[in-house]
């Protein structure tokens, strides 16, 4: 997928463009968190939950000066119908996630019990796992919400993975942020279920627009007049 935004990348602009979009659509990010929580509770539908998000928040994002969906009840519409198209398609998601959490919480617990170098060790990589495949998985659903091709699962995390290492310092920068929310919502909980998800996904909607889109100048231009 080759992009068009020609100029270096600017972390700063992204910064902007993504608070502006949370200052601006604090209400949508709020209501698709909340639906991505409901859409995980079955566990094996959380790739489809995981790509509802990814597809409804692209879509307002990116659409928001090319006549997106404007009203709550139109984007949790496109919420839904993401979920349902996705049921299928997300279980490669659902299945990386659990192994990551599973794989995590076994070395945990053994940590705890053993607390030998090794499981320390394992258990580390393993917090470090829960924050990078997510993002991963995140950056793979958008290459696939945005492609007319709609690419597999591998072909999907490997265009994402190639993407991220092009600007490995952005990534870095997007992983940190992503890192702080989740250090919150570990000492907020409600923010685990009413804001973090949908922050995380503008972030990822944002940063993918400005490494291999239009970039996130024309989100930051659109959101600025909006409330201008």
């Amino acid at each position: 997928m080759m992009s068009n935004h020609q100029t270096q990348p600017d972390f700063r602009e992204s910064l902007a463009a993504f608070v502006w979009v949370l200052y601006s659509d604090l209400a949508t990010v709020i209501t698709v968190s909340v639906l991505f929580v409901l859409g995980s509770l079955p566990v094996v539908t959380t790739g489809a939950s995981l790509m509802a998000l990814s597809e409804a928040l692209t879509t307002v994002v990116t659409g928001e000066n090319r006549g997106g969906p404007t009203s709550e009840r139109e984007r949790v519409s496109l919420f839904v119908s993401s979920f349902r198209e996705s049921l299928v398609r997300g279980l490669p998601y659902t299945t990386a996630i659990l192994v990551v959490a599973l794989v995590t919480s076994v070395y945990g617990v053994a940590f705890v019990s053993a607390q030998t170098p090794t499981l320390f060790l394992g258990s580390l990589i393993g917090l470090y796992a829960v924050v990078i495949v997510p993002v991963w998985l995140l950056r793979a659903a958008s290459v696939t919400v945005r492609s007319p091709a709609t690419p597999g699962f591998r072909a999907s995390m490997k265009e994402g993975i190639s993407i991220a290492l092009e600007r490995p310092y952005f990534s870095v920068l997007q992983l940190t942020i992503v890192g702080l929310l989740g250090l919150l919502s570990t000492f907020f909980p409600a923010l685990a279920v009413v804001f973090a998800p949908g922050a995380i996904t503008v972030l990822e909607v944002i940063s993918y627009e400005e490494l291999a889109g239009r970039g996130a100048t024309d989100i930051a231009t659109a959101y600025r007049g909006v409330d201008a």
